[in-house]
């Protein structure tokens, strides 16, 4: 089994509002490559409400791991597609 570390993005969007989705992970993969000389092994865009958060609304990593294992996140978009 693959024990290499990855880096995942996942970003909700807000209800009702659809950007162009290529544009959007574009930004992304910029922002973390300057921010954090880093690149993105996989960006995924979520409906809203879809990141697990404990009740004071911090992400709940081990879950939204667990979720992207089991391919349980609702995605609209993602990179790379599959």
């Amino acid at each position: 089994m693959d024990q290499q570390e990855r880096l995942v993005v996942l970003q909700e969007l807000s209800p009702g509002h659809r950007p162009d989705s290529t544009q959007v992970i574009a930004l992304i993969q910029r922002a973390v490559a300057q921010v954090h000389g880093l690149s993105a092994d996989a960006i995924y865009l979520l409906k809203s409400n879809a990141i697990p958060k404990t009740s004071n609304g911090k992400v709940m990593r081990h879950a939204c791991k667990q979720l992207f294992l089991d391919q349980q996140l609702p995605v609209l978009e993602g990179w790379p597609a599959g």
